[in-house]
Parts: structure tokens; C-alpha cells; sequence
């Protein structure tokens, strides 16, 4: 008799749903690594900008072109604000989910335990029928062997 857990439907529905909630959880970490690239990529451009305003004087640049500096300066620290909002969010969400996802997998792990138990008292009890088997089929051979001598 082969061993069958009988909760092996719901076993497969909890690593499936913490399989899902892994791949959210990874998903939002993507996002708050693209979200972190973009903020340096902005945060360099910054000082770009400012070194750029900083040396104006000696480089000849005309007023228009200082302006512009300075307004492009300021659009980037208003895109390098709305960045960090995003990331702010994002890393709560980030958060929750790795909530849902630690229960999940406590779930999960709730249930293979047990069905790892289930599974060595399965192993137990074939090894007690094959040793009660034994035992009676040596039985029958004493006692057929005295019948005959």
C-alpha cells in the first residue's frame, strides 16, 4: 500500500499561493531597485547641473543658458522628490507583502511538517505489518516443521 497524504490538495494550493506571494514579494524588490537606479541616475544629473551653474561665470555662459541650468536643476529635484514618494511607497508595500508572503510560507511549512509526520508514521507501521508478517511466517515454518519430524 503506497503512502497518500490525505491533505496533499491543500499542500499543493499552500505552495502555490506561497509561490505567487514570493513572486509578488520579488517584484516589488525589482521596483524599488529601479526606483533607487533612477534616483542616482537623477541625483548625478543634480550635480552635473550644479557644477555646470558653478562654473558659468568663467565659461561664458549667457544668461538664457544659466537660466535654463537652474530650471533644469529644479525639474530634477522635483522628479528626485517624486521618486523618493515612490520609493517611500513602495517599500511599505514592499513590507506588507513580505508579511503575507512570511505567512504564507509559515503555512506551508505548517503542512509539509505534518506531512512529513504522517509520512514516518506511514514508514513505522509497514515496518510493524512486514515485521508481524515475518514473525507469523516463521511461525508457520516451526510449527509446520514439528509436524513433520
Amino acid at each position: 500500500m503506497a503512502f497518500r497524504f490525505s491533505l496533499e490538495t491543500l499542500l499543493r494550493l499552500h505552495r502555490s499561493r506561497e509561490h505567487q506571494e514570493r513572486m509578488r514579494l520579488e517584484v516589488l524588490a525589482a521596483q524599488m531597485t529601479r526606483l533607487r537606479v533612477e534616483m542616482v541616475a537623477v541625483q548625478q544629473r543634480i550635480t552635473e547641473l550644479r557644477q555646470a551653474i558653478g562654473t558659468a561665470p568663467e565659461g561664458g555662459w549667457t544668461g538664457a543658458e544659466l537660466h535654463l541650468l537652474v530650471a533644469c536643476q529644479h525639474d530634477c529635484r522635483r522628479q528626485l522628490d517624486a521618486l523618493e514618494q515612490q520609493l517611500a511607497e513602495a517599500e511599505q508595500r514592499h513590507r506588507q507583502q513580505l508579511e503575507v508572503y512570511q505567512k504564507a510560507r509559515q503555512s506551508l511549512e505548517i503542512l509539509e511538517q505534518l506531512r512529513l509526520r504522517r509520512l514516518r508514521e506511514y514508514h513505522v507501521a509497514e515496518a510493524r505489518r512486514e515485521q508481524k508478517r515475518l514473525d507469523e511466517a516463521h511461525l508457520l515454518a516451526r510449527h509446520s516443521g514439528r509436524r513433520s519430524g
